[in-house]
């Protein structure tokens, strides 16, 4: 070949072999290969150079690296080795259309009762390990008869009469279904047992249909299953998807239900649902060396991982691993990462990216996976890891669902922050730090918006230079309502909660003297251990602090009903519901210098103080638990490459809207979702360079949710892997890679 350097910078490599028509065919578009092949070598495109064309000589003013390569700037001048110009095919077309009830293609009975057969035929028995039959049909007559199981997701619904019996005065925060009230499929007529009652989430019993509490989940559209299988094997699964395809069948998946975007919905309604609850397995090695992503050995200890568990207890409680992966892992003296949400299932989590309590210290969730099995869109079992089916490995970590059916993953395990005083053995002993701060009062729409923003820009700046020892939130609410069932009291006041937690024994004042000189509408707290600890003081007097504090062994706790005993705690209980929209979005450290806590405050009230008949946000959330940056590579801790995007790798806060407020208008659901789509996003993304798989906004446009996920490179890339390992589009679901606009399989 003709090989010259047009200059140190630029390798000229080849002779770019595409004539215009040929250019122009399959291309995503005018301009450079997003990916080229020259004499078998990988490039990726990164950027145009005129310079390339003007001082280097060469053909284009596209600008590579080598994939694999040191990472240089390489432009192709004339040459002889063959090339080859990778780009996504356009996929012209309506969606691809599964198959409805009353069409040829749906299930005969008959097929329905074979199926039925062959799913049970290599099991015990035909219960699941939910206690329910592990095939489901919705035509089946006990599906629709109600039953009582152990079980917490259900709304906590105990009245008996509508709560609202008149219209709904305007609330901040879009209020959940009531069963009585608002008739959804997934509850109506559902409720939890006397016995449950009132504290239904300890161990309660929850009454409702075997379909109704297999098709339980978050959800925006009421689109239910048809079919449901909950397998215990990976055997199941791929009977599950070859009974699919073979009607032509859309395809559900999920485990707890727990998902912001719907996408355990499926592509459609009359799905067949494949639920992988009943993975239980959890298999810990605390001295067995494994290859990680980048390559490197993983000496601190790994554990096998099926795909039903969660990260805090299961709404499932009689299951086995029920506790979660937090305790689990903290049996074996180690830490591990995962979301925030004890309801939250490890795999859809660790797939869209993941963030959590120990993110700051350890990575996203793609940043622990190791290896995945799963079930592919022909059936086969596949596993992959950095060494084996690397290109579906990249996938699956930042890519999302409709990659496969994954029922076991291996994640990194991580010792614990501590050491014991004594013995210098590692611990969780008493090993993390719970801080608290409030500021809750009157709102005064001349001083209030001044002074929230200063305690928020004070916010970031030490959430940003603690890390990785801290993870942090602030939570800003205007109480336009204060507490359910009618009662105002709380009108036209605010609050404003920043919570710390810090890893390891270090004394560290520093999170108090952040924020020390801001006193006003701050609330104090009884520090004593004997009288009351942790009780809300009149004011700043003997015996109160300004920090709320309790020392636990778990990381991973939110409420401590004995302040004395930090060991004696539980999560937060959530229930499945219909998800109210937000506009989500990640930011980096730019946040320190620009305007962007500024006009969080001026969407918050004060907007509504200046237009009442307008919307406006009722509050918003900064969540400081993304990995801290390495400031050698601007990335976050752990970085280990994958398709999460690079917007997404940097930044250090999420930030989310509390729902919308107005201070005239009786607001629909609609109106909210549309004011946050249209005003609210527009105003807030130009921050932003990337937004959360796992928890977007979910009217993203078309266009917009690849390039806020992925970037137009790694979603070219991704395509080009779902066409590979599932070309007929077996698998779908909403804003997943595939599910594009106008696509449809390859014919």
């Amino acid at each position: 070949s003709n090989m010259e350097l047009a200059m140190p910078l630029f390798f000229c490599l080849a002779l770019l072999l595409l004539n215009a028509a040929a250019a122009e065919e399959g291309s995503c578009g005018p301009g450079c290969c997003p990916r080229k092949k020259v004499g078998g070598e990988d490039y990726t495109f990164v950027y145009e150079s005129d310079a390339a064309t003007s001082h280097q000589g060469c053909l284009d003013p596209c600008v590579y690296t080598r994939d694999g390569g040191n990472g240089s700037p390489i432009c192709f001048k004339a040459g002889k080795l063959p090339v080859q110009c990778i780009k996504c095919k356009k996929l012209p077309g309506l969606p691809k259309k599964y198959c409805q009830p009353g069409e040829k293609c749906w299930p005969t009975a008959e097929q329905i009762k074979k199926f039925r057969h062959t799913i049970n035929e290599n099991h015990s028995d035909t219960k699941s390990c939910l206690k329910l039959e592990r095939f489901v049909y919705i035509g089946d007559e006990t599906a629709h008869q109600k039953v009582c199981l152990p079980y917490t997701g259900l709304i906590n619904q105990t009245d008996k009469q509508c709560k609202w019996p008149g219209p709904r005065s305007p609330t901040g925060n879009y209020q959940t279904p009531d069963p009585n009230c608002d008739q959804n499929p997934f509850v109506t007529g559902a409720h939890y047992h006397k016995s449950a009652l009132p504290s239904y989430s300890h161990l309660g019993l929850a009454c409702m249909t075997p379909y109704q509490f297999l098709n339980n989940r978050n959800y925006k559209k009421e689109w239910m299953a048809a079919f449901i299988v909950t397998a215990d094997t990976p055997e199941d699964i791929h009977l599950a998807v070859t009974f699919a395809k073979e009607h032509n069948l859309g395809i559900s998946v999920f485990s707890t239900g727990h998902d912001m975007q719907d996408r355990n919905a499926g592509p459609g309604p009359n799905t067949l649902l494949v639920r992988t609850t009943c993975f239980r397995n959890w298999k810990p090695f605390l001295h067995q060396p494994i290859e990680d992503a980048q390559g490197h050995k993983w000496k601190e200890g790994f554990a096998i991982v099926g795909a039903g568990l969660s990260f805090g207890r299961n709404f499932w409680t009689d299951l086995k691993n029920a506790k979660g992966t937090y305790e689990l892992a903290a049996e074996s003296n180690k830490e591990t990462v995962g979301g925030t949400c004890h309801s939250v299932g490890i795999v859809g989590w660790s797939i869209g990216g993941g963030r959590g309590w120990t993110s700051p210290k350890y990575g996203l969730g793609v940043d622990q996976l190791l290896h995945v099995d799963l079930v592919s869109a022909n059936g086969s079992l596949i596993s992959a890891n950095p060494s084996h089916n690397a290109d579906l490995f990249y996938a699956v970590r930042g890519g999302g669902g409709g990659f496969g059916i994954i029922y076991s993953i291996k994640i990194k395990l991580h010792k614990p922050s501590c050491k014991d005083t004594d013995t210098g053995k590692l611990t969780m002993k008493k090993c993390y730090t719970m801080n608290t701060a409030n500021w809750t009062g009157d709102y005064d729409k001349i001083h209030t918006p001044i002074r929230v923003q200063k305690i928020l820009e004070s916010f970031v700046k030490w959430s940003v230079k603690n890390r990785p020892s801290w993870n942090s939130i602030a939570q800003l609410w205007y109480l336009n309502t204060s507490t359910a069932d009618g009662d105002y009291t709380g009108k036209n006041k605010y609050k404003l909660i920043i919570g710390a937690n810090q890893f390891g024994h270090v004394n560290s004042t520093s999170f108090q003297m952040a924020f020390k000189d801001f006193t006003t509408d701050r609330i104090y707290f009884n520090t004593s251990t004997t009288s009351k600890p942790g009780a809300i003081c009149q004011g700043k007097e003997a015996g109160c602090g300004d920090i709320w504090q309790i020392k636990t062994d778990k990381y991973w706790c939110e409420e401590f009903p004995d302040y004395n005993n930090g060991s004696n705690c539980t999560d937060s209980p959530w229930h499945l519901e219909r998800w109210a929209q937000a506009i989500r979005f990640v930011v980096n450290t730019s946040i320190e210098n620009n305007n962007l806590i500024k006009d969080l405050i001026n969407t918050w009230q004060p907007s509504c103080d200046k237009n009442p008949y307008a919307p406006c946000a009722s509050g918003y959330q900064i969540h400081g638990d993304l990995p801290a940056i390495n400031h050698t590579s601007g990335r976050g801790v752990f970085f280990s490459g994958g398709a999460v995007s690079d917007g997404f790798r940097d930044s250090v806060f999420q930030v989310f809207n509390y729902g919308v407020n107005s201070a005239k208008v009786n607001l629909t659901f609609s109106q909210q979702e549309e004011w946050m789509h249209y005003t609210l996003g527009p105003a807030l993304y130009p921050y932003s360079k990337a937004s959360y798989f796992n928890e977007a906004e979910y009217t993203l446009s078309p266009g917009q949710w690849e390039e806020r996920f992925w970037g137009k490179e790694k979603h070219c890339k991704l395509l080009e892997t779902k066409m590979k390992y599932d070309p007929t589009f077996t698998f779908a679901c909403r804003h997943c890679v595939g599910s594009e606009v106008g696509s449809e399989p390859e014919k």
